[in-house]
């Protein structure tokens, strides 16, 4: 934990994060994926195969990323609401390794 800086003040800004990086990640695979679609699709019809809309895995992405994003959002919520800003309890392993932490 940053000295000075509540778990609450932490999360917000891995909870910020998570779901900016998650959101660049999903228009990153959205316009990627239109893109090949629009590439593919002259070659594919002249070849007789008809394809479905890209929409359809755009949903998919979509609904994974949020599932996912979800997932992180809350294991980092939970993960700060069990330490307060003087709980050590979590460095107690340390001790094995002749780290001194606040003089015990």
């Amino acid at each position: 934990m940053l000295e000075g800086y509540s778990p609450a003040q932490i999360s917000g800004y891995y909870i910020r994060l998570i779901a900016t990086v998650n959101a660049i990640l999903l228009v990153i695979a959205v316009v990627a994926m239109t893109a090949i679609s629009r590439l593919w699709s002259a070659p594919l019809a002249g070849a007789g195969i008809t394809g479905g809309s890209p929409l359809t895995a755009i949903a998919c992405a979509a609904a994974i990323t949020l599932l996912l994003t979800a997932g992180a959002l809350i294991a980092v919520a939970a993960l700060s609401a069990d330490h307060s800003p003087r709980d050590t309890d979590h460095l107690s392993s340390l001790k094995g390794f002749g780290i001194v932490i606040d003089g015990e």
